[in-house]
């Protein structure tokens, strides 16, 4: 465990927002799953969040995740699982024309 990601990239989302505007997902390059109580203790924070367990390309990387990043914030908002973090991601879109 590395990081705590308290606000992602926003100009970097963005980038990949709008690029994924046609896509039916906006792609991050990683694999997420919901902070662990386990993962929570060893970050010290509270157990919530999406946690980056690998990097599944270079695109994760290049907006500067790393495995054992916690991400409990996106723009202003609290993120408290995986769910959310998907949601506000989906909401971020451009929408389609």
């Amino acid at each position: 465990m590395r990081r705590v990601i308290l606000a992602v990239c926003v100009a970097a989302l963005t980038s990949l927002i709008a690029c994924s505007a046609q896509a039916a997902s906006v792609y991050l390059g990683v694999r997420l799953t919901d902070v662990t109580r386990e993962a929570a203790d060893k970050l010290r924070i509270p157990p919530r969040g999406a946690l980056v367990t690998e990097l599944l390309d270079v695109t994760g990387t290049l907006i500067g995740l790393e495995v054992g990043d916690a991400i409990v914030k996106f723009d202003y908002w609290d993120i408290a699982s995986l769910h959310d973090l998907q949601r506000m991601l989906q909401s971020s879109r451009s929408p389609t024309p």
